[in-house]
């Protein structure tokens, strides 16, 4: 309870937004636009993806929480907990500037302890090869285009969020949309079957940028708040 109270004062003083995940919180780092298509209404219906990022007080493991909002308060939340590198792991060339599990840099994790890094580096890999796409659509003004996400052994890129095939869906210069599929609960128990959320090529650097560079300032408050929460242990 200490470190719900002592984060939510740091948070109100900083200008920050927050969950709670078991005993530490996660601090809102960003929140980007998708789009699901309504047959009732003929349209797209907004569903906001939500950043979320915090540090365990003994600095072992942080998490990286996306958070998608479904019809019916029915969200969706992937948490990605990385652990702290070894030394090995940092030789191989496998961990992030702050030496977590995270490279950023494509699908090179390959140890049977990175299925995390492994769905994370999936999506960073996806986000990329949109922004590359959807950069390429625009500049040679292609009209349309449906295209399925494989990485760089022609193997499909499974969504993380309990999805199918991550894909890439063009419309002229109305749409150049990363389609991330996700299954949203039903109960606590059962998924329905996938819906697609789609992003375009703004949201989808917007994001990028999110999940690579915005996360390490809410990590610093995550710690900042670790610290301020140990004065009263």
């Amino acid at each position: 309870m200490k470190y719900l109270f002592l984060f939510i004062a740091a948070c109100s003083l900083m200008g920050c937004a927050s969950q709670y995940r078991g005993d530490y919180q996660l601090v809102k780092v960003g929140e980007v636009q998708g789009r699901m298509w309504n047959d009732v209404w003929n349209n797209f219906d907004e569903r906001p993806l939500k950043v979320f990022v915090g540090d365990s007080p003994d600095g072992s493991q942080r998490t990286i929480a996306i958070k998608i909002e479904g019809l019916v308060g029915n969200d969706y939340q992937e948490d990605f907990a990385f652990k702290k590198c070894t030394q090995k792991q940092i030789k191989q060339g496998l961990c992030d500037r702050d030496g977590f599990l995270f490279d950023g840099k494509g699908l090179r994790c390959q140890l049977t302890d990175c299925y995390t890094q492994q769905k994370y580096e999936r999506l960073i890999y996806s986000l990329k090869k949109g922004i590359e796409w959807g950069d390429r659509a625009k500049k040679n003004k292609v009209k349309k285009l449906q295209k399925d996400i494989t990485d760089e052994n022609g193997d499909y890129i499974i969504s993380p969020f309990l999805g199918g095939i991550m894909r890439y869906y063009v419309n002229g210069d109305l749409q150049q949309d990363l389609i991330l599929p996700v299954s949203f609960p039903i109960g606590s128990l059962t998924y329905q079957n996938d819906v697609d959320i789609y992003y375009g090529l703004d949201e989808q650097k917007k994001l990028l940028k999110i999940l690579t560079v915005d996360i390490y300032d809410g990590f610093k408050k995550s710690k900042q708040a670790n610290k301020e929460s140990e004065l009263f242990d």
